[in-house]
């Protein structure tokens, strides 16, 4: 199940050997903005994704897979602008620095921000969101680059588009 303009998609996977690795490995609707907004610009964003494949290869017994993180902040609030794919207009925000061939279709995540009281650092336990999906890099002849970002609210537009229309399973 596709979006109608944004960059997503949705696949119902109907294998339980290939279901059961995955669980508790997803980000589930509630981790999800579902309101169409671009996040605030004075906090970090936090990407995760495993660019250059870079933690995803797993060499050896003890190998790990472990996700790279990059902190970057909103650069605009919601632009419409023409997919890299399909040139097609979409809606967007735009992060401050450009994506690296790896983290196309990462999360992009706002986690509670940490603050200082009475001295020390105070790390609050709120919910920890995602507001968008990474789909690429905008750049112009200057060299200058931005990553656009498709808003979170379209992932959870195409789960319940794919939920309407789901089949029931084999």
């Amino acid at each position: 199940m596709f979006h109608d303009s944004a960059d997503v998609a949705v696949i119902q996977i109907r294998n339980k050997d290939v279901v059961k690795p995955l669980a508790g490995r997803a980000l589930t609707p509630p981790l999800l903005l579902e309101s169409l907004e671009a996040p605030p610009r004075e906090r970090a964003l936090t990407i995760l994704g495993f660019p250059l494949g870079l933690g995803a290869l797993v060499l050896g017994p003890d190998a790990r897979v472990s996700p790279i993180t990059r902190e970057s902040r909103t650069a605009s609030g919601l632009i419409t602008l023409r997919r890299g794919d399909t040139k097609k207009p979409a809606v967007f925000f735009l992060l401050d620095n450009p994506s690296i061939g790896g983290f196309s279709g990462a999360p992009v995540f706002l986690f509670p921000a940490p603050f200082g009281q009475d001295g020390a650092l105070v790390i609050p336990s709120g919910e920890s969101v995602c507001v968008g999906l990474v789909h690429g890099t905008q750049s112009d002849e200057t060299g200058g680059k931005l990553t656009l970002v498709v808003p979170a609210s379209s992932i959870v537009d195409t789960l319940k588009k794919a939920y309407e229309h789901r089949r029931p399973a084999a």
